[in-house]
């Protein structure tokens, strides 16, 4: 038998209590701009530790390589 891994749940804010998974907060994070990205950054040491890992560079560089594909192919096509 296979054990489930457990996902980790995000709060949010502390008023709404809203928990994410953290696979969609890693997602939307990864798909912001820069700027903001470094801002929402220093919100939350748990934001911050995607950012640490490494995971949130290997998931923006894929995004940023897919969008050229993208770019690419709608000017080829």
């Amino acid at each position: 038998m296979h054990a489930e891994k457990k996902e980790k749940k995000v709060k949010v804010t502390k008023k709404m209590n809203i928990d994410f998974p953290s696979a969609i907060v890693e997602e939307i994070i990864a798909r912001l701009p820069t700027k903001s990205l470094i801002r929402f950054l220093g919100m939350s040491k748990e934001w911050y530790s995607y950012r640490s890992n490494g995971k949130l560079d290997k998931l923006r560089s894929k995004l940023a390589l897919d969008e050229q594909l993208i770019r690419i192919l709608s000017i080829v096509l």
